[in-house]
């Protein structure tokens, strides 16, 4: 059959991506989730202010996958758009993987590999912004290969880039580095091509106008104040980081008096970090992936000095950063997915350049070693917990929970909780429309004195307060605060 001699390869490609995709919508968390995955399922169709950096690209395709797809409950809509954007990363790293003159047999097996890495699986299966990073970091990469082997794309890889800054922070690490494509093509780019770029990678940034729209419109849905704040803020339409000013908001300036303990480790304070993100790798890959890892890297600087340039400095960065944060705020970020995805490209440069060594370039032994190295990923994800704790710890869903203590709380009442517990609650207010006479408010439920503060206000306002208490084993249960405080 001509037709299939002729697309062999892109069909195996596609037949890749379906069976990456359907991995995705079997272990696709079903429904509500805590957390920020919680506020992306909420804020999103309702059309509110996320917390910094406000990520109006994901809100945007967010909104529209939610009214184009009539399929599942929304918040079941709003994860899948995670596992959309996984896979298509997969698919650009197979582009990117030919660029860098890769068999077509490696480029597919690359991209499974990219996307059966734990963490980034995680990530693809509940509501989360990371799926779409790693989306535009590899196309950003593909652009620069190809402007770095003269096939044009300068105005592209500008636009990505802006589009990717304006997205995530965390990917300001990783734009310098394809730029070094300009270096080598610096003759060939003309003044006015450069300028043309350099709007290109601004015009992203226009997409905020979404965020500045949306808060002024639920500023004016809710003109009143609570405890001092907005009420836009304290029923959750608004991010509480606004009030640090918009420059302030999507540089993550709000984090300002958190985060700086990040940038405050001494020396001695690099050997935990170092260990942590080390720990991350085996975890993710085991003894076989840090081999391949390394093997990779090497055959990069031999024969790929471009591609090692744009992507080692991006790993460091990114790790590095990642490992702090983990120390600093005692919990898993997944920024890290990002610089695990840098690890599986190495890989699958290990394994090309270990089958070339061992098989003289035999296809069978090499297809049976990938295999292998895909088996080595299953069993690894098969170590790392894929539900969140909040989860697969209690006998009732996020769902189960949330509609229970809106169902209990007297009519016209306040419910206090922390953040990873109030967010189902929202879902069901702003997507849902459950008791929204009740107003959910975050509060840190471990601040005795704040509590006090802030109960003593509900008190004078003449209101019912009730605080969402963690119990692992059942879930959150809503109690009256008159009866915590006896």
């Amino acid at each position: 059959m001509p037709f299939l001699s002729r697309h062999r390869h892109k069909l195996a490609a596609i037949a890749t991506l379906t069976i990456i995709f359907s991995i995705y919508l079997i272990t696709l968390l079903p429904d509500i989730l805590p957390g920020d995955s919680g506020e992306f399922q909420a804020l999103i169709p309702a059309g509110g202010v996320l917390h910094p950096s406000g990520y109006p690209l994901y809100q945007i395709l967010g909104k529209a996958e939610v009214f184009l797809l009539p399929v599942g409950t929304i918040a079941w809509r709003v994860t899948l758009l995670s596992a959309i954007f996984a896979t298509a990363a997969a698919g650009v790293a197979m582009l990117l993987l030919r660029e860098c003159s890769l068999t077509p047999l490696f480029a597919i097996l690359g991209g499974g590999i990219l996307a059966l890495t734990p963490m980034l699986w995680r990530q693809a299966i509940i509501a989360e912004v990371y799926t779409l990073a790693v989306l535009l970091l590899m196309l950003i990469w593909l652009a620069g290969c190809r402007l770095y082997h003269g096939k044009g794309g300068l105005l592209l890889l500008a636009f990505l880039s802006g589009l990717a800054l304006s997205h995530h922070l965390i990917l300001a690490a990783t734009l310098p580095w394809p730029f070094v494509a300009l270096w080598r093509r610096r003759e060939e780019i003309s003044l006015q091509r450069t300028l043309i770029a350099f709007f290109l990678f601004l015009a992203p940034f226009s997409l905020y106008s979404l965020t500045i729209y949306n808060a002024r419109k639920w500023m004016a849905v809710f003109p009143g104040k609570t405890f001092g704040y907005p009420d836009a803020i304290v029923r959750g339409y608004i991010s509480p980081f606004w009030l640090a000013g918009f420059r302030g908001y999507i540089t993550g300036g709000g984090y300002t008096n958190s985060s700086s303990a990040l940038w405050r480790l001494q020396i001695h304070d690099w050997i935990p970090v170092i260990h942590l993100v080390s720990k991350w790798i085996f975890t993710n890959f085991g003894l076989l992936g840090i081999v391949l890892t390394m093997i990779g890297v090497w055959q990069l600087y031999h024969r790929q000095r471009f591609m090692l340039t744009m992507t080692l400095p991006s790993f460091l960065v990114v790790a590095l950063f990642s490992g702090r944060y983990n120390i600093v705020f005692h919990e898993e970020t997944g920024f890290f997915s990002v610089a695990l995805v840098i690890v599986s490209v190495w890989i699958i440069f290990g394994v090309k350049t270990l089958s070339d060594i061992l098989t003289n370039k035999k296809r069978v032994f090499s297809i049976l070693l990938v295999l292998f190295l895909l088996l080595m990923e299953i069993l690894a994800f098969g170590q790392n917990p894929v539900y969140w704790p909040e989860m697969h710890t209690s006998d009732l869903t996020p769902r189960e929970w949330a509609a229970t203590s809106l169902a209990e709380a007297e009519p016209d009442s306040i419910i206090f909780g922390d953040w990873g517990y109030i967010t189902p609650l929202r879902y069901m207010q702003f997507v849902e429309h459950l008791r929204e006479d009740v107003m959910v408010v975050h509060a840190p439920l471990g601040d005795d004195a704040f509590m006090t503060d802030l109960l003593a206000q509900t008190s004078q306002m003449g209101k019912k307060a009730y605080l969402l208490q963690p119990k692992p084993d059942s879930g959150p249960t809503l109690v009256s605060a008159d009866s915590d405080a006896e």
